[in-house]
């Protein structure tokens, strides 16, 4: 059933001009996240397979996690991205990340040097990463992670890295925000 919605969609938008690329799943062996997980592989080979048949013209991007996931084994997509997250909530507390743009830069290069494939900023944080839903912290709690010097410092981190094109992850929550009237990261971004 996975396979067969996998191949609809790919088929009903690999024409449309919005399509850029394909992402094989989210951190997809990422055990660190989530339960239920699927670690399967062998699924995720099949999956790339199946969407590199039916779309030759898209590139395939596969994403890892926030700090240490090499891919040196299969699938190899087109493309590897990663997450790049420096203020989250974890075991009953906030934690800021250690990792700076060095960390990222040289975690770039030994995939590139490892896969033979390009490497770029899949999921930047622009946004709270909180206790609970951003739609469920109040302000203060959504500060606690995200600020507008948060994320002018996870902005001007990523310029610094050069690892292009970087994805900012929060589009959705600063429009929220800007309708609620806190239009303070909407302009910051903007």
């Amino acid at each position: 059933k996975l396979n067969q919605f996998i191949a609809e969609v790919v088929k009903r938008y690999k024409n449309h001009p919005a399509i850029d690329s394909w992402q094989l799943e989210n951190e997809a062996l990422n055990h660190n996240f989530g339960i239920n997980g699927d670690f399967n592989r062998k699924r995720l080979r099949d999956e790339l397979s199946l969407v590199k048949a039916l779309d030759k013209k898209h590139p395939v991007i596969m994403s890892t996690s926030n700090s240490f996931a090499l891919p040196i084994r299969r699938p190899r997509p087109d493309y590897f991205g990663f997450s790049w997250y420096t203020v989250q909530f974890k075991n009953g507390r906030y934690s800021q990340s250690f990792f700076g743009p060095l960390h990222y830069v040289l975690r770039s290069w030994t995939i590139r040097l490892s896969t033979g494939r390009p490497v770029f900023i899949h999921e930047l944080q622009c946004e709270p990463w909180g206790s609970r839903a951003n739609t469920e912290m109040d302000l203060e709690e959504m500060n606690a992670s995200m600020d507008t010097s948060r994320l002018k410092f996870n902005l001007n981190s990523a310029k610094k890295s050069k690892l292009k094109p970087y994805f900012l992850w929060g589009l959705e929550w600063w429009y929220a925000m800007k309708i609620r009237g806190e239009e303070q990261w909407w302009e910051t971004v903007k």
